[in-house]
């Protein structure tokens, strides 16, 4: 199997698999806030703060689907290229920042993303 087959099923199970997720969030009325404090740089408290919500989860599921159709179509467009791997973790860094920039609630994680 290659790594194109691998990256397009994956990808396109998470958009398909967290949209039920977004549905129910939908339908229940309900927001999920998840939050890190980390103590950094002395005493200085840095909270992580992530909020789990019908849109960005709905964002995140168009993101996998759009994403696991261009590494699909890389696949078959430039399968011979020599850094074929090195677009590849490329496009799965971009999509982990955005993923990111997408659930983030205050500046410190957007920062991240």
């Amino acid at each position: 199997m290659s790594l194109t087959f691998i990256l397009t099923f994956w990808l396109g199970a998470i958009s398909v698999g967290i949209f039920p997720i977004a549905l129910w969030l939908l339908s229940a009325q309900r927001a999920v806030l998840v939050e890190w404090q980390i103590t950094w740089l002395g005493r200085a408290p840095l909270c992580l703060t992530i909020v789990l919500d019908f849109l960005p989860i709905v964002f995140m599921s168009v993101i996998c689907l759009i994403s696991s159709s261009v590494v699909q179509f890389a696949g078959g467009y430039i399968q011979n290229e020599v850094h074929l791997h090195r677009f590849l973790h490329q496009i799965l860094g971009f999509v982990l920042s955005i993923i990111i920039f997408v659930f983030s609630s205050n500046l410190v994680v957007l920062l991240l993303g």
